[in-house]
Parts: structure tokens; C-alpha cells; sequence
């Protein structure tokens, strides 16, 4: 049965996401995923799918798309890759100065950093 477009992203999903991602960067550093999940679809195909949907009727095909934030070095990107077909449809290097979301063990590291800091006096 195919996912609704409204599923939550599932292991498969974030396993290609991550795989495509990744592939992109073979020979290089490794990409530092802090967030894959499931993009919204359009909201102009959505209404359409749910109209068909309620009618009973067939519903039309909607295309799977994650959007995953990482870095790479102190370089923040997001992609987005399309799942149906197993594809990045972009990578972005986002501005210099944007931070994304940490995680637990990043938050972690930076306040040793920070209480280890020769300035730090406490």
C-alpha cells in the first residue's frame, strides 16, 4: 500500500535521504546530519489528493520528499531528495552565520568548550 502523503517519514526514507546525501561527498568530509524529515507537499496538489480521497475516487500521485539540514566542517546545507525516485533534487550551502538544530551530544561539546576556555573563571 503506498504511503499517504501526510505519513510521517519512515527508516527507508531517512535511510535514502541519508545514502544520496552522503554519496555526493564520497571522496571528501562527511556530511554531520542534524535533521531528516519529511517536506510537505504542495499545498495545491494536496487539495486535489484530498478532494479525490474523500470522493472515493483515485487519488493522484504525489511524489515523496525529505529535506535533511547537516554540516560539513562549519558549513551548514540542506537538501532535499526526492524518495519515489531515489534522487537529490538540490543541496544548498545556507548563508555564513545560520545555525541549525543541535543535537544533544553537540550541545554536550560546546559547553566543555565553553567551561573549559581559559576566560571562563568559576
Amino acid at each position: 500500500m503506498a504511503l499517504h502523503p501526510f505519513d510521517p517519514i519512515t527508516d527507508a526514507e531517512m535511510r535514502i535521504t541519508s545514502k544520496l546525501v552522503k554519496d555526493q561527498y564520497k571522496d571528501g568530509e562527511k556530511p554531520h546530519f542534524v535533521t531528516i524529515d519529511r517536506l510537505d507537499p504542495p499545498k495545491k496538489d494536496m487539495v486535489k489528493y484530498l478532494d479525490a480521497e474523500k470522493k472515493g475516487l483515485t487519488t493522484p500521485h504525489i511524489n515523496r520528499t525529505t529535506f535533511a539540514y547537516f554540516y560539513l566542517g562549519e558549513v551548514f546545507y540542506k537538501a532535499l531528495v526526492n524518495t519515489t525516485y531515489k534522487h537529490v533534487i538540490t543541496i544548498e550551502k545556507l548563508p555564513k552565520g545560520v545555525v541549525g538544530p543541535l543535537l544533544p551530544e553537540d550541545v554536550m561539546e560546546i559547553e566543555e568548550y565553553i567551561m573549559t576556555h581559559p576566560i571562563i573563571d568559576y
